[in-house]
C-alpha cells in the first residue's frame, strides 16, 4: 500500500549519500538504483528504466547540470522527471537547473517533507499525491465505534490518518476514537473518521482489504508526537557518515 512501485535512480559521488537517501526512499516505498557518474545515469536510464531521477549536482565525469541537459536530449530522458539536488542551496544554481528542464530542486542537508513532495508531485496524478509522509504501521490498533471496541492490525500511518486491516470494515462517515501506542510512554487516543474502503469488489481477495481513518482535529501534542515518530521511523537512524555530514533535516 506504502510502495506504489515507483522507481527512483539515485546519482551522487558519495557513497554514504547513496546509502542513506536509499535507505529512506525504501522506507518511503519506493525501488532505488544507484548511479555514481553522469555516464552511469545516461547508462541506467536504459538498464533500469526509472520513473525518476534524484541527480546530485556536483557529479564526477559529467556535473548535473550537464547530465540533465543530456537526458533532456535523449528521447527517454525527455520525459523522465529529474530533480536536481544541489550541495547547498543558491538561487543562481536553480535558476539554472529550472531553465535546463529540471522538475524539482533541493538542497542538501535533505528536508524529508520536501523530498516526499517534490517525489509526489512529479510522479503521480493531482488526485493521488499524498501531502503526509506514511510508514508501515505494524501493530495494532484499538478503534472504538460506539459502545464496541475493536483491535485492527495496522498497514500505514500518517500525520493525517491511517489505515487498518478489516475484512468487514466500519461504514464509511463512520465516527471513531482511536487507540494508539506510539512507544511505552505514549500512546494516543484520537478521533477520526472512516474516509475509504479499499479491496472490496474485486474477483479476488485483496490481501490487504481495510478502511482509512482520518484524524479529526488532533492537538498540536499529539501531532508534535506523530511527527516525532514517524520521523524516527523514516530517518532516526540515518544521522550522518563517519565525517559528520548531515543528509537530512526536518521540515
Amino acid at each position: 500500500m506504502v510502495a506504489r512501485n515507483k522507481k527512483i535512480l539515485v546519482a551522487d559521488d558519495h557513497l554514504t549519500s547513496i546509502m542513506y537517501q536509499s535507505i529512506l526512499l525504501g522506507r518511503l516505498g519506493y525501488e532505488v538504483v544507484p548511479a555514481f557518474s553522469g555516464r552511469e545515469v545516461l547508462e541506467q536510464l536504459e538498464a533500469a528504466r526509472p520513473d525518476l531521477v534524484l541527480l546530485a549536482s556536483n557529479l564526477p565525469e559529467m556535473d548535473g547540470l550537464l547530465t540533465l541537459k543530456t537526458l533532456r536530449g535523449h528521447s527517454r530522458g525527455a520525459k523522465v522527471p529529474v530533480i536536481i539536488v544541489a550541495e547547498s542551496h543558491s538561487e543562481a544554481y536553480q535558476r539554472q537547473a529550472e531553465a535546463a528542464g529540471c522538475s524539482g530542486y533541493l538542497a542538501k542537508p535533505i528536508g524529508i517533507k520536501a523530498l516526499n513532495a517534490v517525489l509526489q508531485q512529479a510522479l503521480f496524478a493531482e488526485g493521488l499525491v499524498r501531502s503526509n509522509l506514511r510508514v508501515p504501521l505494524a501493530q495494532q490498533v484499538e478503534i472504538r465505534h460506539g459502545e464496541e471496541l475493536g483491535h485492527y492490525r495496522g498497514v500505514a500511518l500518517s500525520e493525517g490518518g491511517l489505515f487498518v486491516l478489516s475484512a468487514e470494515p466500519l461504514p464509511v462517515g463512520s465516527q471513531v476514537r482511536v487507540g494508539l501506542q506510539l512507544s511505552s510512554d505514549c500512546r494516543l487516543e484520537l478521533a477520526g473518521r472512516v474516509i475509504y474502503h479499499q479491496g472490496f469488489g474485486a474477483e479476488r481477495r485483496d490481501p490487504e482489504q481495510g478502511m482509512a481513518i482520518a484524524f479529526q482535529d488532533p492537538d498540536e501534542a499529539a501531532l508534535a508526537s506523530l511527527r516525532r515518530h514517524i520521523r524516527a521511523i523514516l530517518a532516526g537512524d540515518l544521522t550522518g557518515g563517519e565525517d559528520g555530514q548531515v543528509f537530512f533535516r526536518e521540515p
